[in-house]
């Protein structure tokens, strides 16, 4: 664990920090994600506004690493006590008096903590525009994970709010279809980035894993969100002719928004570079479109695609700018802070 505090620490911190930097709901609170694998020293030293933040998620980090391998209370003090010196005193005591007096050992090992944390976070209550930019750094952070994802969920998006548009959905389904292609792909935050990133053709038992991203998706957002959004994000990979996951529905299960966002799912996927293929052309784009449309996919919709393929591509092209540009932004930034980092490393020694 003290070896784990000196040395590979400033990849993760780094880019966790810029991250929130550019992200409303946290951006104030950036700086503590940078410094938290910083001793407490260190943290006072550099002034940061949230320096007491950055001391409690390194002690609270720690505690969870040295968790990983002693779960009995007085190995675990023992562990902690090796690197005392870099936490903050009073946050230190508190935490060797939390594991003396049994009251979060029991909590950690049955994980009855999920509960309190689920009732703490039922306080909060954030306003509308706060929740969406909440949802979107959950989907960003799994979106930017490299650059072949970063835009597949904001052209899903943007093409399936294209399509309800055209078709004159009413506001509150507009609304709902925008929700659940934003959170259709959020149980990739469960899936190995090797599987994501595969740069060629997945064998089935990766395949298998791979398509399990739509259950991890519910586990996550059941309970959260409306039924109705829950639905759309779920059955973004169902088909009309029974074809498709999990649950392989049929035309008769599917509603006209959960049709929209699976066709906006394929396009975008179809139109997009991915790990394993360059964007298809706008030629072969619409072949697929037009096959898929005869059996697995809402004719009217694939009709409408190849019919507007253009304009649709223009319009999302014009919605997915900030979030490249915030991309950019953030990878530009690491590489130099990277290299600062890996510059003043090399003086030290």
């Amino acid at each position: 664990m003290l070896e784990f505090e000196t040395t590979n620490v400033w990849n993760h911190s780094i880019y966790g920090y810029l991250f929130l930097k550019y992200m409303p709901p946290l951006s104030d609170y950036a700086e503590a994600i940078l410094y938290h694998h910083s001793s407490w020293k260190d943290i006072q030293n550099a002034h940061i506004q949230y320096g007491d933040y950055a001391a409690m998620i390194h002690l609270a980090d720690r505690m969870d690493v040295a968790f990983t391998y002693h779960s009995g209370s007085e190995a675990l003090i023992k562990l902690l006590n090796k690197s005392k010196a870099l936490f903050r005193p009073d946050y230190f005591e508190t935490a060797i008096q939390c594991i003396k007096n049994h009251s979060i050992l029991p909590q950690l090992i049955d994980h009855s903590y999920r509960a309190e944390n689920f009732k703490l976070c039922k306080t909060f209550h954030p306003s509308t525009k706060e929740a969406l930019d909440y949802l979107k750094m959950v989907v960003y952070s799994i979106d930017f994970r490299s650059d072949h994802t970063v835009t597949h969920t904001i052209n899903t998006v943007a093409i399936a709010v294209n399509i309800a548009r055209h078709f004159h959905i009413s506001e509150d389904e507009l609304e709902n279809i925008y929700l659940g292609a934003l959170l259709h792909d959020i149980g990739k935050i469960a899936i190995p980035l090797s599987i994501l990133e595969s740069p060629g053709r997945l064998n089935d038992e990766d395949m298998f894993i791979m398509r399990t991203h739509v259950e991890e998706t519910g586990y996550l957002i059941k309970g959260i969100v409306p039924d109705e959004i829950y639905q759309l994000a779920m059955r973004h990979h169902e088909k009309l002719d029974g074809s498709g996951y999990p649950e392989g529905l049929c035309a008769h299960d599917l509603t006209f928004p959960q049709r929209i966002v699976a066709v906006a799912d394929i396009v975008s996927a179809l139109s997009s570079r991915r790990s394993y293929k360059d964007p298809f052309p706008k030629e072969k784009t619409l072949s697929i479109i037009e096959q898929m449309g005869k059996t697995q996919l809402d004719p009217d919709i694939c009709q409408y695609i190849c019919t507007s393929y253009d304009q649709i591509m223009e319009d999302t092209d014009n919605s997915r700018i900030q979030v490249i540009d915030m991309y950019q932004h953030i990878v530009s930034e690491y590489e130099r802070m990277m290299s600062q980092q890996h510059l003043a490393t090399a003086n030290s020694i």
